[in-house]
């Protein structure tokens, strides 16, 4: 038979590893948080350092250049990112 000091014996320890999981969890949101907020601010960096930069050249030739070397860059960066955080 079950005494009561036992039920709250194992009450007590199933609230406190669903206390411990909560804060794994609200620590590993946290990262991730910071790690998406961090690459967007870069990317948009990026963008207006390049939209700044074609802004100025006078060829199209020129500024198509620019512009695929700027996606081919921002596809590269958001697989890498997309990757790290699936890990």
């Amino acid at each position: 038979m079950f005494k009561f000091e036992d039920v709250q014996a194992y009450g007590k320890q199933g609230l406190d590893v669903w206390m411990e999981s909560a804060a794994a969890m609200t620590k590993g949101l946290q990262t991730v948080a910071q790690e998406v907020s961090d690459f967007s601010r870069k990317s948009f960096e990026t963008s207006t350092a390049v939209a700044q930069s074609a802004a100025g050249l006078k060829s199209f030739d020129q500024i198509a250049e620019v512009q695929q070397n700027f996606v081919k860059q921002a596809y590269e960066s958001y697989v890498a990112e997309a990757t790290k955080l699936g890990e």
